[in-house]
């Protein structure tokens, strides 16, 4: 009794699952867009960042050391950003063709009138509208994946680096 109920939880949990990565589009849309907003809100602080480093940080050590953490930040503000962007407009692209699918439908190559051998190609090498779409929205969520195990990989070498340079900070003080 327990193993069929425990079978039974374990069907409904990959449906649920099932039905939440159909939908999670819009949860990724959502994180992206706010993630996107506060990106390019950072950009002043990066700035200022680096005049800071620039101008009022006196030690050639303390500034050798934290250069390279500044050029890590830029160099990962462009990655995210350009991520997120990119992200963004390919599901806009994305929410389009599905738009475009409910009105016009799958593509009927044999209206077209082509010659058989040019329908076969096209056939080929175009495929499926549904495929294309399907390729799309796949392509959405590795671009949404990808950026966000980025930015914890981002965030843990952070982690790391950080208490080395308030150390260091601490031992140029003193």
């Amino acid at each position: 009794m327990s193993g069929e109920t425990s079978n039974d939880t374990k069907t409904l949990f990959k449906q649920w699952l099932e039905k939440l990565q159909q939908e999670s589009w819009q949860l990724e849309l959502l994180i992206s867009g706010f993630a996107l907003f506060g990106i390019y809100s950072s950009r002043i602080l990066i700035a200022d960042f680096g005049l800071y480093i620039e101008n009022d940080i006196s030690s050639d050590n303390l500034k050798s050391l934290v250069k390279p953490f500044f050029i890590i930040l830029k160099v990962g503000w462009v990655i995210f950003f350009f991520n997120l962007l990119g992200h963004v407009i390919m599901r806009g692209l994305w929410i389009g063709a599905i738009g475009l699918r409910y009105v016009s439908q799958e593509i009927e190559y044999d209206k077209f009138n082509y010659s058989d051998i040019f329908t076969n190609f096209l056939k080929k090498k175009v495929g499926s509208y549904d495929d294309w779409i399907e390729r799309l929205e796949m392509l959405c969520s590795v671009i949404f994946a990808y950026t966000f195990l980025l930015f914890a990989l981002f965030m843990s070498l952070v982690i790391f680096f950080v208490p080395i340079i308030i150390i260091r900070l601490l031992f140029e003080l003193f």
